[in-house]
């Protein structure tokens, strides 16, 4: 994640131009065993004094394992999508999601 930012940036430039990095990360296994969620966000934050450090930095894990049977949003649609083992899994992707729909009669 360094390495996406000092890329961004040459000598003498402002950290203005600096944008921010995502790392995401999609696992078929647990990952965070602290956690139950199967999404977790990961900042430089300093739990002291309640200080994120920066914004430039972000980490997202997301563990189908952890995936629960039933949501209605977004991202559970899509990892619903990637962990699909058969063609119903797919039909119930692809019935609550138009934009996977289109991703499902591809597939």
């Amino acid at each position: 994640d360094a390495g996406l930012i000092t890329d961004q940036i040459d000598e003498g430039e402002e950290y203005g131009v600096i944008r921010r990095v995502i790392t995401i990360l999609i696992v078929d296994y647990e990952l965070i065993s602290e956690s139950p969620h199967y999404h977790n966000r990961f900042t430089l934050y300093d739990p002291a004094s309640a200080v994120e450090f920066t914004d430039l930095i972000e980490i997202h894990t997301l563990e189908l394992p952890k995936l629960p049977e039933t949501a209605d949003n977004y991202l559970w649609h899509w990892l619903r999508f990637l962990r699909a083992e058969s063609k119903e899994d797919l039909d119930m992707v692809a019935q609550a999601s138009p934009k996977l729909e289109k991703l499902v009669v591809t597939h």
